[in-house]
């Protein structure tokens, strides 16, 4: 009976190793007047998948964690106005409203293990984000946090064939 059973372990064991990491630490970081700001995430791969849209991964109308794994974290060491939005400095959890009519940067109070759960009633706020599409597909989730000029800057997510961001001014 062992006999049997060998073969397919090692088979099924063979094939998870050979699968590719859909999860990738991140980090996105920028110094605006004298001030950071930072996006920490887990990052996921299409790996084929359609992403976005009917029939894809992420439904119109869903309220994302934007990553997998842990919750995707907002630090900052500024008093920002975020897409006109005031957030005081400290640590935020950040989602994203994927919805047909305009994307959202849902900004909540909740953060740890407690925000692996989106809930309402923690949100700070909303913000609009605009959408674009990207020159090619991103195959791996990306956040970037780039300086505008000045005090100004732009929080921006690329994934699959969209690009949505945010800007921002330190306070």
């Amino acid at each position: 009976m062992n006999r049997v059973f060998i073969p397919v372990i090692l088979a099924a064991g063979s094939f998870l190793l050979a699968q590719p990491n859909t999860k990738t630490p991140g980090e996105a970081e920028a110094t605006i007047g004298g001030k950071t700001i930072a996006v920490k995430y887990q990052a996921a791969s299409a790996n084929g998948r359609s992403i976005f849209g009917d029939r894809a991964l992420l439904q119109p109308n869903t309220v994302w964690r934007a990553g997998v794994g842990n919750p995707t974290t907002l630090y900052t060491s500024a008093e920002l106005n975020l897409g006109g939005l005031d957030v005081k400095p400290g640590q935020y959890t950040l989602y994203v409203l994927v919805d047909p009519k305009g994307w959202q940067l849902i900004v909540s109070k909740e953060k740890g293990a407690a925000a692996s759960v989106y809930h309402q009633q923690q949100d700070l706020g909303r913000v609009a984000m605009t959408t674009s599409h990207p020159a090619a597909p991103v195959e791996t989730m990306k956040f970037s946090v780039n300086a505008a000029g000045g005090k100004s800057g732009l929080l921006q997510l690329a994934w699959a064939d969209v690009a949505a961001s945010v800007p921002f001014t330190v306070k």
